[in-house]
């Protein structure tokens, strides 16, 4: 059967390889190449399809939900003051980046160029640290306190998802691939 957690450590993996594109970009943007708003774009696509639907709404409505309903005061707040709270941020950091790359698009100044490098750079900047957070700590805290039984609802639910979401999972990918190849040093 489908570890659930372990879907989500492999995902943070591919969540990464992302943050190192988009700082492979903004450092090529600083030596002067130039704006690809439509290669932004995808970065915001990637964001908003394999960041946001199909991991964070997984862990919101799987793992994060679990943890929620069985460990108390603590698994509770963890969840609503912390993880959510930083989804909520990086929710807010794509809307952030479209924004620059349509003002970039209208005018391409430097300072809507620092606006683009700006938002990606916190945005990537704030996946690394939310994914230490949770491999580290997260994690590791549900699957030391949630029942056996709870956890395999995680794992089941997991594969459901995994299955419902195939088709967008590697239509993503795709796109981190094409990205990579790009902007890789």
């Amino acid at each position: 059967m489908m570890n659930g957690i372990q879907v989500l450590l492999n995902e943070h993996e591919y969540i990464n390889q992302f943050a190192d594109v988009v700082e492979n970009m903004c450092c090529d943007l600083l030596e002067g190449k130039t704006v690809d708003v439509v290669d932004i774009r995808k970065m915001a696509d990637f964001g908003h399809f394999y960041v946001d639907i199909l991991h964070h709404h997984k862990e919101e409505d799987i793992l994060f939900k679990a943890m929620a309903e069985h460990l108390g005061d603590v698994g509770r707040n963890l969840i609503k003051y912390g993880m959510l709270v930083e989804h909520d941020l990086g929710r807010a950091g794509l809307v952030n980046i479209k924004n620059a790359a349509s003002a970039y698009e209208a005018a391409p100044t430097t300072k809507n160029k620092l606006a683009v490098i700006t938002y990606l750079m916190s945005y990537a900047s704030m996946l690394r640290l939310h994914i230490v957070k949770e491999n580290t700590a997260v994690y590791p805290f549900g699957e030391r306190s949630l029942s056996e039984d709870i956890l395999k609802s995680v794992d089941s639910n997991t594969a459901f998802y995994e299955e419902k979401f195939a088709t967008e999972r590697e239509n993503s990918l795709k796109i981190l691939t094409e990205l990579e190849k790009k902007y890789s040093h």
